[in-house]
């Protein structure tokens, strides 16, 4: 049930639904389901909000005596209404889970019925708890990939169920767009059944993001009265990203050292970032790799390498650092200065780069690409400079334009124009093979083309701009935009570019808007005024 993608999520408001004693699951499930929705929409829009969370509680019906006559399968909200085909699945997976949980649990030899009280007996009984309901965990999620995801271009993350008090075990399910989660770079390919695995890697920000609101929201099933005043004792969605931003920052320790894996590095990185070497900001950069690794070339190295936690001396060799020389960092010690050299293949996934840009401000990069940025300690995912969301808005108020692989197309162009340093102006219009005529004198005319990554980095980089039609294809490049000026648009605060893109938009008989890309970093949409 994805949100359309024109539309923005909307905050919940504070008001809970009233317990229902007839409710299928337990009197408080709607409650729970309203407060972790508000939950997931606090915390993802955050980070991205073309990822449009959506939470619903999937229950099964594990002991049917406990509750005749239900169904075996149980969602809330109903209105998330599931498939017949994915219900009739679950229900042989579950059942014949169950059948190995019975068996598994007649095993289990006991010398005599007070062994249960041992210490060895409960840990033994969590264990094989822990394996169930992770083995149920596993199936729902494979199963929603298989008969649900797969229609709507979403991922759905489980929590590993819960037994509450009507016979279901309850797992709270999140689930992102598909096409906005998979945008987003990570160390090593996701695993979306990796679920709450304690030995799993997060493989982004937002993977940990997600590990951390599911395990969050089993433990609140696992409350006496799940749902009860669960809006009212609002949890900080800062301090969850938080503790995404712990969780993920232990991958390059995990993967690089694993000796030394509980060094902490997102607390150390925040330490190092807050401090000043006789006035001046942290600025610098710090490659952490295995030592000896091909991609590193050693300049200076040091007989006696400083510990990362030894921060005062961390921080004075930092600033000995520049943009070609880092300190080499094993996730331990400083143990020399370096640079990158050959060419990395991001498959190895072991060498990382911290980038110290400002006072309290660094990102986490990998082959190139940032990952994660941090500012005052609260990471947040690397943004387009250019919204996806309003550039979405914008297509749909010019051209009527909901078909989602001409608007994808159109995205592509502009994002990859958006990285543009010099700046640069991406026009779209109706009428984009007349205008590209009229304007032939002052602009390169070409064949029809859908520009790839490579070719749009080639031709924004000259003056002028590029102008597509609605199905994404570029008639020409280099075109100086003309067009009247008008005493309501345009200022004097901004540069020439954004004032040309506002006489063109305004001035042309075609349907149209322009990006504009300037040197300063700014971004602008501009539309015509009436369309505003």
């Amino acid at each position: 049930m994805p949100l359309s993608d024109f539309e923005p999520a909307t905050l919940l408001p504070h008001t809970p639904p009233p317990p229902n004693p007839t409710a299928l699951m337990w009197p408080r499930q709607a409650e729970f389901q309203h407060a972790a929705q508000f939950n997931a929409q606090t915390i993802f829009d955050e980070l991205d909000e073309s990822l449009q969370p959506e939470v619903y509680l999937l229950g099964v019906l594990m002991d049917e005596a406990a509750a005749p006559g239900r169904p075996l399968v149980c969602v809330e909200p109903p209105e998330m209404a599931l498939s017949d085909e994915l219900v009739v699945a679950i229900g042989a997976r579950d059942a014949g889970l169950q059948r190995l949980r019975e068996a598994d649990t007649l095993l289990m030899v006991l010398p005599d019925p007070d062994a249960l009280t041992t210490p060895t007996a409960r840990e033994t009984e969590v264990d094989r708890e822990r394996r169930f309901s992770t083995g149920l965990r596993a199936a729902l999620q494979e199963l929603l990939a298989i008969h649900h995801d797969q229609h709507d271009d979403v991922i759905s993350f489980c929590s590993r169920p819960v037994p509450v008090t009507g016979g279901y075990r309850v797992s709270t399910v999140l689930q992102l767009q598909g096409r906005a989660y998979r945008s987003h770079p990570t160390i090593i390919p996701p695993d979306e059944s990796a679920g709450d695995s304690v030995d799993r890697l997060a493989v982004s920000l937002l993977d940990a993001a997600v590990f951390r609101f599911l395990v969050e929201h089993r433990k609140r099933l696992l409350a006496p009265d799940p749902g009860l005043g669960m809006l009212a004792r609002h949890h900080d969605p800062d301090e969850l990203l938080r503790a995404a931003g712990r969780y993920f920052m232990d991958t390059p320790a995990r993967l690089i050292n694993p000796e030394k894996a509980l060094l902490r590095l997102f607390s150390t990185c925040n330490t190092l970032s807050s401090l000043r070497y006789e006035g001046n900001d942290s600025r610098g950069g710090m490659l952490i790799s295995r030592r000896g690794h091909p991609n590193v070339e050693m300049l200076l190295v040091l007989t006696r390498p400083v510990a990362l936690s030894y921060f005062p001396a961390v921080r004075k060799l930092l600033e000995m650092s520049n943009e070609d020389i880092s300190l080499l960092c094993d996730t331990d010690v400083i143990y020399g200065l370096g640079r990158p050299t050959g060419v990395y293949e991001p498959i190895r996934h072991d060498l990382f780069f911290v980038a110290f840009t400002q006072h309290f401000h660094w990102d986490l990069l990998h082959g190139g690409r940032v990952l994660m940025h941090v500012a005052y300690g609260q990471p947040t995912l690397p943004k387009p400079r250019v919204n996806r969301l309003n550039f979405r808005r914008a297509l749909e108020k010019v051209f009527k334009l909901r078909d989602g692989a001409q608007a994808e197309r159109l995205w592509e162009v502009v994002q990859e124009a958006a990285r543009q340093k010099r700046g640069t102006m991406v026009g779209v219009s109706t009428g984009a093979r007349a205008e590209a005529e009229r304007l032939r004198t002052q602009s390169t005319l070409l064949e029809p083309v859908l520009p790839t990554p490579l070719l749009t980095r080639l031709v924004t980089s000259i003056d002028g701009a590029l102008l597509l039609d609605v199905d994404g294809f570029c008639h020409a490049v280099g075109v100086i935009l003309d067009g009247k000026s008008r005493p309501d648009r345009g200022t004097p605060t901004r540069g020439a570019r954004f004032n040309s893109a506002v006489r063109y938009v305004e001035s042309s008989p075609y349907p149209c808007l322009a990006v504009v890309v300037s040197e300063d970093g700014m971004v602008d949409i501009v539309t015509r005024k009436r369309e505003e």
